[in-house]
């Protein structure tokens, strides 16, 4: 979906300028100014993007105007909601909590954080407003799923690493021909960088899911699911693996020692074999040319 033009005004604006559009939803930056993105709707998906100059966004929250009240019904303070997305980390979906609610969309009422990386440069957020959203089910919230199915037979299999916490490996047999597989990882789960592998006899299943092209691992992000590269496919396992947050401080060797540094979108993510180096390590392509090619287990590029 397209990302239409915002009707936008400042706090000290708003009472001179009304509009139809039914829902706004407020957006305060860490400065704590208040800005009101119009143009929302009760009855269809709509998605805005804010002004540049608004500075980093850490809070929002959506109000109802008086044309909401006439063109919805009393389920919307309980039932509408939106949801933000990061169009600098690929579109991926932004946690956000109220009180003791965390989920990946919001709801009618008080202010809700952005988490778990905090405020998002203003430029980079979209809104998007939808009937069709729904908060997340309480015994959801921590799930760890993969779907994995097949578009000619019309056939799922899921598979529940919830256990795991997304702290440590698994694996779980499958068996069966794939076309697509999916990956769900909860709000509150706290490694939402989490990654996943499909098995066809010991050899990684290459997937596809928009720019991101003939991929070993695949993620969740709010996405949707992942493409079998090579068509319909024999899959027999399933490994969830323990990745880097793409919040958190990362090690990389510079050439002159190790550097903590956050992911950043195509850095080039590499195993290292060594005890020193056991363990994933990800820097931009321009350091790892640096680096001996033959201590690599494995290299593959970030699109978060």
């Amino acid at each position: 979906m397209a990302v239409m033009p915002s009707n936008v005004f400042a706090r000290h604006h708003y009472k001179q300028l009304r509009t139809s559009s039914g829902v706004t939803v407020d957006l305060i930056n860490t400065d704590g100014s208040i800005f009101y993105l119009q143009g929302f709707s009760t009855t269809q998906p709509v998605t805005l993007q804010p002004n540049a100059d608004w500075g980093y966004i850490g809070k929002v929250r959506i109000r109802a105007t008086e044309a909401a009240g006439q063109i919805g019904s009393s389920d919307l303070q309980t039932d509408f909601r939106c949801e933000l997305r990061d169009a600098g980390q690929n579109n991926n979906r932004i946690i956000v909590t109220r009180d003791n609610s965390i989920d990946f969309n919001f709801g009618v009422g008080k202010a809700w954080k952005l988490q778990p990386g905090g405020p998002v440069k203003a430029s980079n957020l979209r809104v998007k407003c939808d009937p069709a959203l729904r908060k997340i089910e309480l015994d959801r919230r921590d799930d760890i799923r993969v779907a994995l199915s097949n578009s000619a037979q019309e056939f799922e299999r899921q598979l529940d690493f919830s256990d795991s916490e997304g702290r440590q490996e698994q694996r779980q047999s499958v068996g069966g021909t794939f076309t697509h597989v999916e990956l769900f990882v909860g709000p509150g789960v706290e490694n939402q960088a989490l990654r996943c592998k499909a098995l066809n006899g010991g050899q990684v299943v290459l997937l596809n899911r928009g720019v991101n092209l003939n991929k070993q691992t695949f993620g969740d992000g709010g996405n949707g699911r992942w493409t079998v590269a090579g068509g319909p496919t024999e899959i027999d396992e399933a490994t969830e693996m323990e990745t880097i947050s793409t919040r958190s401080p990362i090690q990389y060797y510079s050439g002159s020692g190790q550097v903590n540094r956050p992911i950043a979108q195509n850095d080039q993510c590499t195993s290292w074999p060594f005890p020193s180096f056991a363990h994933t390590d990800c820097l931009p392509n321009k350091l790892l040319d640096k680096m001996p090619r033959t201590a690599r287990t494995s290299t593959e590029q970030i699109k978060l």
